[in-house]
């Protein structure tokens, strides 16, 4: 069953020549480190390590051309799939901190790695260094223009898209960025724009700040933390910053009542008894919608989460899909954005009106993961119930295999491609994750 969804396309049948760093993330989990394929893993995080700069992963990659870094989210999700192969490779695992490194990018200034090239220059660095330049550079933000911004990486943006900014609230501990035109997320919207403290990077933030604690108080990372006004900012320090934080500025809860101790603007609320997408966005007003991102950070933080809250939460994305569904609606289908755009043309109804198959995965880990079950044979059913439409979609798939997304209910999109590496790896990898929960039952 594994070595066969190994064979499935990069990103999805759609792009032969770039790599895409989220696909790949994706597909690094469920692929190859859930069947063992560890060696194959660690080349493919060592080859997106080297092509980093700014202290991020890039999005996209094409044999060092083209390169963007126009998605804050690919470097967390990089951090989660590292955490997750080494976690797995419990033999030689930890030694990939220890890498070196050829880095394609000798500096973060265009001029100066232009010159260090033609002089035939090298620059190596261990994989533990990058990591501490990648929570470095995010803690004390990051503000550049990408490289050769236009015609030459993307003719169809305008310039403001290519200003990456970054920063990181010392006070809730939670990383911001991304601007109207655009938030940098898997999720962009410029009618619904993202911008902000996105929900999933948080979950996937606070799940890197546990991980490199635990490996420099096992003495396999030698850092800390960050360093902030002269001091060591710990990585256990900025966790629980986070945790102190987080259901004060996300949850909305149902009653009236309760909603004076939390950070939000009744006049806003579309649904309670939610996590909001985002926080501190250009337009306050997207903050509420009702979208399937917390899924990722319930999976990966789970102590962010009360677990009460979180609870009532899965049970409302139940919302997002219907009986017939592979995967979860970006936006729920009462939200307030569809009454104030009337007037979406064809394609942009499309693209908030998919459903995301990867992000199925994430609602059946935490419907497992938080659900109160009284039998194993009551969780194995919901879950098989759960998993029963992928079953049928996989056996009447010519490609054998299983799309990025859907239309409403699980009809095709013409506009999908038709072998996505994360779906197929985020479902493997629920599946993976579901089997070790029924063994410790």
């Amino acid at each position: 069953f594994f070595f066969f969804f190994f064979f499935q396309a990069e990103d999805g049948i759609r792009d032969v020549e770039r790599s895409r760093g989220l696909g790949d993330v994706y597909k690094r989990q469920g692929l190859l480190v859930v069947p063992g394929w560890l060696r194959e893993a660690r080349s493919v995080l060592l080859m997106f390590a080297a092509v980093s700069r700014h202290g991020l992963v890039p999005h996209l990659h094409c044999q060092g051309s083209g390169t963007r870094f126009n998605s804050r989210d690919a470097t967390w999700y990089f951090m989660e799939a590292l955490q997750q192969y080494i976690r797995r490779d419990r033999e030689n695992g930890e030694s990939i901190l220890k890498e070196q490194l050829d880095m394609q990018f000798l500096s973060v200034d265009q001029t100066q790695h232009a010159e260090m090239k033609l002089e035939g220059r090298k620059l190596f660095i261990a994989l533990e260094e990058l990591i501490q330049e990648i929570m470095q550079s995010h803690f004390q933000g990051i503000d550049f223009i990408e490289w050769e911004a236009g015609i030459q990486i993307d003719e169809s943006i305008a310039r403001e898209e290519f200003h990456i900014s970054i920063r990181t609230d010392k006070a809730t501990g939670f990383i911001h960025g991304g601007n109207r035109h655009n938030a940098g997320t898997w999720m962009d919207d410029k009618i619904a724009p993202r911008d902000g403290a996105n929900v999933e990077i948080i979950g996937l933030l606070r799940s890197a700040l546990r991980f490199l604690a635990e490996l420099y108080e096992k003495r396999v990372f030698p850092y800390e933390g960050v360093v902030y006004n002269g001091k060591t900012f710990t990585y256990r320090q900025w966790g629980k910053v986070i945790d102190s934080s987080f259901e004060k500025w996300f949850w909305i809860p149902e009653e009236p009542s309760e909603w004076s101790d939390y950070q939000i603007d009744p006049k806003l609320i579309q649904q309670t008894g939610i996590y909001k997408d985002v926080v501190g966005s250009s337009d306050a007003a997207v903050e509420y919608n009702f979208r399937p991102n917390f899924l990722v950070a319930m999976v990966v933080a789970p102590e962010m989460f009360k677990r009460e809250h979180a609870r009532y939460a899965i049970g409302r994305a139940k919302e997002l899909f219907t009986d017939r569904s592979i995967g979860v609606k970006s936006l729920h289908p009462h939200s307030r954005f569809y009454k104030e755009n009337p007037a979406l043309d064809r394609m942009q109804r499309h693209s908030v009106e998919l459903e995301w198959v990867w992000l199925f995965g994430y609602y059946v880990r935490a419907f497992v993961m938080y659900g109160e079950h009284k039998s194993v044979k009551e969780v194995e059913k919901q879950v098989a119930g759960l998993l029963e439409n992928h079953k049928k979609w996989l056996n009447g798939s010519k490609w054998m295999s299983l799309p990025d997304a859907t239309k409403a209910g699980g009809e095709e999109s013409e506009f999908g491609c038709k072998a996505c590496a994360a779906s197929i790896g985020c479902i493997i990898e629920a599946i993976n994750e579901f089997d070790k929960y029924i063994k410790s039952y």
